[in-house]
């Protein structure tokens, strides 16, 4: 006997397409139960098409679940494969996943009235206010997001009750937990340990403070809740309460617990603690005599990529490109562009070439086709291929500085993407808007006019705060509210001013969030007729609320049809790109496998074509190539082509299960410590080194506690596949000889690379900032005084807490190593503070003499440093950075989980010599392989504030670093602009400044 469940979702044909041609792939369902895959790609359950349009199709199976338990807690996703190769081309990527707990049973504490010990507030966009009990049973299980979790304040034995409103025989209460760890940066108390520990070849955690239910007919009294718990712990049962705890670890999303029958009116979830939190998304109780009935429900999913509640974002959330390692296929990417325009990447022998004229590469990738016996024919038949294009190669950037003139020269800055609206002057407006779309009725209408309150704000009053997700609408009446950027410790940006007859953020109702945030604060006395979403959703029933928000996301997914595809060519300022999937036999087996390009004109005439051979492609997995370009059979030119070979990374957390990386918040901007604190050999301008060493995870942790939201830090390899925390990819060490050891002289200096040590080498080398003679003196001193940082009756603070998860003196190395491991950063240091990777990798430009030797082989060297993260991270806030652009492209196809960055100079009014180095390539290359951002040098952002906004109307995040960030003003002026976040060297000062100037505007 099982279960059976049937799936439903819609899809728009864009989002099937395959590598942007006009050919379909189908949809599959995949989950973390076995009926589903167990999140194994191959083993999806393939969906069938029930209806088709021009607009939309629809997609539906049943799956009868019988290995899964009733009650198992179910979560899954939609992915598109293709339809010949079987390959995943896209998935869902909504945060938390879409769940369900497999049970037709009536979830009785769901909308009840709830209750909990006290409640936390905050006033952290995008959420505001209060983190009540209602939200512990509103049906919401993502535990992902804290805003849609209840909270309360840190306390002893901190609980949470429900009343179901009569005594009910119970059989089961589902725990879906707060994993928050995404969103909470500086909230410690609501974190796991600190310190996790390998055990056998897993990761395991610190236990966590004991949870329990608590099942009673009468209203509960604390006292009598811990006396039942106690007499639990001896298996005694108390007269009016039943105990029982819930085995709990912070890795786990949810827990399960068995009732077998027990009937009460209120139930309750305690936290056993002296002082702690309680903060979780969802807790579900099931009747008793529904569990277990074989029966059968419906999963009506709406669209695909989109949340299906009805108070759900309606963001977009579909992902693609990953390198799936259970598919048993590499990617080969070709590039056809030349940085050097006196070496054309195209050149034909009659003088024509790619600097002179647009020449548009075609690119098929063939395999030999075989006969009925297996035996290889003449003919070949095409596989798909993914082509791009972007302006990349203009060192000039002259369509980036156009644009920038054009920006700069706006008296007005348009208001449209802050205010959020559909443009009515009006509430009666917004309510005939909505009557003429057909998605309310006269009824409904009155309703909802009889939900219209009104409003004053005084003078500097704030209606929205900047990355606020507030679901109400504001119809300004009387007076003008201003739109500015973040605020900073030195003032804001203003954008413009909303004056009366203007709405604001009437589409947050039904969960559409701004394009561009903004703060929106009252000049003089404003009055505003506003609505807040519960009257929409007292109002209107669920039907229409549905309705409502599928019109929208049909709205939506028109306005992102483009009529054309658009046509890519390489010249002077253009590059090409193309990315096919190959099996790993192609590159042994020239005969049967070949790329054939063919070069057409302006004029759309083919000039001629070239072949590559999968063989061709080297070891090391990237290089360039020249080909000779045939017409004829003549020999008419040539083609220079870079070729980067992608292979897959193996690991059991390398799956669709938690994939975040497109997921980035927009939030104020965040601050990044520098290597930690920032740089401890060298400093500019006047400012003073940091106090403490860098890429250490002392540095690291003082950072955290210094107001850094995330840290960056360098990566790289020894010679012996360790990766290790390192600047430079050259160590200045001594060489010793028996005379210097007696006669007291100095050692020789040598330079050596980090790549040619073994890790031993490296942490017993004499370095010029090391001596093994003598222990570091941040080593000494944390000896000297361990005893009295580490007492307990001593009043600690957050650091010395945090140190406290070093446990005994014999790993007081991690806390001062000056070539610290990864593996130990990911380890030990607290699990609130980001961290930002950067990979260091040699560049094509200065570093070609090591960058293709074996140490650097691109696959190998990557692969290492993922498997270090994916076996220690955890759920830790992790994204990548490179300089690298090949490297970042081969880092974001290995890995669907972390957001990568694409590292740059930046380069804007500044001579650069090599395009690579301007902001137009990061920003049109990041967006052209759907990277997560640009981390930027900041020196032109100074002169040039406007390229922010150039940057990000790209949907690309933009961070920065560089000298200029270790000034306050400077990092201040980013701020005011609307940047997502600054990396800074003297992190303390800063902060510190930050609170001088905050104060003395107070």
């Amino acid at each position: 006997m099982g279960m059976e469940v049937v799936f439903e979702i819609a899809a728009f044909p864009r989002q099937l397409k395959v590598n942007g041609v006009e050919k379909h792939g189908n949809v599959f369902l995949l989950g973390n139960t076995i009926e589903l895959g167990a999140w194994d790609t191959t083993k999806a359950v393939p969906l069938t098409l029930v209806a088709q349009s021009e607009e939309e199709t629809s997609w539906r199976t049943s799956v009868l679940f019988t290995s899964s338990p009733v009650g198992f807690p179910v979560e899954y996703k939609y992915i598109v494969k293709d339809q010949e190769t079987h390959e995943t081309i896209a998935w869902e990527a909504i945060p938390g996943n879409r769940t369900f707990t497999l049970t037709t049973a009536s979830n009785v504490a769901c909308g009840k009235v709830a209750t909990q010990s006290s409640t936390f507030s905050t006033t952290r966009a995008p959420s505001p206010g209060d983190r009540s009990a209602s939200l512990g049973n509103n049906g919401n299980h993502n535990g992902f997001q804290e805003w849609r979790c209840c909270r309360t304040t840190r306390e002893a034995s901190p609980w949470w009750q429900v009343d179901l409103g009569a005594s009910t025989k119970l059989s089961q209460v589902t725990l879906w937990k707060g994993m928050t760890y995404h969103e909470q940066p500086k909230h410690p108390e609501a974190c796991p340990p600190a310190s996790l520990v390998a055990a056998g070849g897993k990761s395991s955690v610190l236990p966590a403070s004991p949870l329990w239910i608590i099942v009673s007919e009468e209203e509960m009294q604390q006292e009598a809740v811990l006396h039942a718990i106690e007499a639990s712990k001896t298996g005694v049962t108390a007269l009016t309460l039943a105990a029982f705890r819930l085995e709990d670890a912070y890795d786990q999303r949810t827990l399960t617990l068995a009732l077998n029958g027990v009937s009460g009116r209120y139930v309750r979830l305690q936290h056993e603690s002296i002082s702690s939190v309680l903060q979780f998304a969802e807790l579900e109780v099931f009747v008793a005599s529904e569990m277990g009935t074989p029966a059968s429900k419906v999963q009506q999913d709406g669209v695909f990529g989109f949340e299906s509640r009805v108070d759900g974002d309606l963001h977009e959330y579909v992902d693609s490109e990953w390198v799936d390692p259970s598919q048993d296929k590499i990617q080969l990417r070709l590039s056809i562009g030349s940085f050097r325009k006196e070496e054309p990447a195209i050149q034909f022998f009659d003088g024509v070439s790619s600097s002179t004229q647009a020449i548009r590469a075609n690119v098929r990738y063939e395999e030999r086709t075989e006969n009925a016996v297996g035996a290889p024919t003449s003919e070949w038949s095409s596989r798909p291929v993914d082509a791009r294009g972007a302006a990349l190669l203009d060192k000039e950037s002259g369509e980036f500085r156009q644009e920038l003139e054009l920006l700069a020269k706006q008296e007005k800055t348009p208001l449209d993407g802050y205010l959020n609206s559909s443009g009515v002057n009006s509430g009666e407006e917004w309510l005939a808007w909505l009557s003429s779309k057909h998605l309310i009725d006269p009824l409904q209408a009155e309703k909802l006019r009889e939900n219209v309150k009104s409003q004053t704000f005084g003078s500097g009053d704030i209606l929205l705060s900047y990355g606020q997700h507030h679901r109400v609408a504001f119809f300004v009446r009387e007076g003008n509210v201003r739109v500015s950027g973040p605020s900073s410790a030195t003032g804001d940006v203003t954008f413009g001013t909303v004056t009366t007859g203007s709405a604001i953020n009437d589409f947050a109702l039904f969960s559409i969030w701004p394009k561009q945030n903004a703060v929106f604060t009252a000049v003089d006395k404003v009055v505003v007729d506003y609505i807040p979403y519960d009257s929409v959703a007292a109002a209107l029933d669920e039907e229409t609320l549905l309705k409502v928000r599928q019109y929208f996301i049909r709205e939506r997914h028109s306005n992102n049809l483009t009529p054309t595809t658009p046509t890519h060519f390489v010249d002077g300022d253009h590059a090409q790109f193309f990315r096919m999937k190959l099996p790993p036999s192609s590159l042994s087996t020239p005969s049967q496998h070949r790329i054939h390009l063919d070069f057409y004109s302006a004029g759309n005439e083919l000039r001629g074509s070239a072949f590559l051979l999968p063989s061709q492609v080297n070891a090391h997995g990237e290089g360039s190539l020249t080909l000779p370009i045939f017409s004829s059979g003549e020999p008419v030119g040539q083609v220079a082509i870079h070729f980067l070979l992608i292979r897959p990374f193996v690991h059991i957390h390398n799956s669709l299960a938690s994939v975040w990386r497109s997921y980035w918040r927009e939030r104020i901007p965040l601050n990044g410590g520098h290597r930690g604190m920032g740089r401890s050999f060298n400093q500019v301008g006047g400012f003073r080194k940091a106090l403490t060493r860098e890429n250490t995870l002392t540095s690291f942790i003082l950072a955290g506690r210094s107001g850094a939201d995330f840290v960056e830090f360098d990566v790289q390899l020894t010679k012996d596949k360790v990766p290790v925390l390192y600047h430079d990819f050259f160590l200045k060490m001594g060489l010793e000889d028996q005379q210097a050891w007696t006669q007291g002289t100095t050692a020789e200096e040598y330079e050596i690379g980090i790549h040619d040590m073994t890790l031993r080498q490296l942490q017993r080398a004499q370095t010029t900032t090391s001596s093994r003679k003598s222990e570091p003196k941040l080593k000494q001193l944390f000896k000297k005084h361990r005893a009295a940082i580490l007492s307990r009756s001593a009043k600690t603070s957050l650091f010395i807490k945090d140190l406290e998860a070093f446990g005994p003196s014999n790993e007081d190395d991690h806390i001062t190593a000056f070539h610290p491991l990864l593996k130990d950063l990911l380890t030990h240091v607290p699990q609130e503070i980001g961290l930002n990777i950067e990979i260091k990798y040699p560049n094509a430009v200065f570093q070609t003499s090591f960058r293709y030797t074996q140490p650097f082989a691109m696959n190998s060297y990557v692969d290492t440093i993922l498997q270090c993260v994916f076996d220690h991270a955890g759920s830790r806030r992790i994204f990548f950075s490179c300089f690298d652009p090949e490297l970042v492209v081969l880092l974001r196809a290995k890995q669907a989980k972390y957001p990568v960055l694409f590292l740059t100079y930046g380069r804007v009014h500044s001579p650069a010599f090599d395009p690579r180095l301007t902001l137009q390539f990061a920003a049109n290359f990041a967006a052209m392989e759907r990277m997560a951002g640009v981390v930027s040098n900041s020196d032109d952002f100074l002169v040039a504030p406007e390229a922010i906004t150039l940057v990000k109307r790209k949907q690309l995040v933009l961070l920065t670093w560089g000298d200029q960030n270790t000034s306050h003003e400077f990092v201040q002026h980013q701020k005011r602009h609307a940047i997502d976040g600054v990396i800074s060297d003297n992190m303390l000062d800063l902060t510190r400044e930050d609170k001088k100037k905050t104060a003395n505007a107070a």
